[in-house]
């Protein structure tokens, strides 16, 4: 389904409209990941602090 919508500066000096595309599922099938675990794997990774997932396995 198309959209109409506006972006506007918070002065409110500057306008634009837009027009987009929407859709019921960007993500697909995408699942989350654990990157407290994965980073393991690749030493340059270490020393992020990732948050945590909260155990979902689904991306929304």
């Amino acid at each position: 389904m198309n959209v109409m919508f506006k972006h506007q500066s918070l002065n409110r000096e500057f306008e634009l409209s837009m027009e987009a595309q929407t859709t019921r599922n960007v993500t697909g099938k995408l699942q989350t990941v654990n990157w407290q675990i994965m980073k393991e794997q690749w030493p340059h990774l270490k020393d992020i602090p990732f948050p945590s997932t909260g155990g979902k396995k689904k991306i929304y």
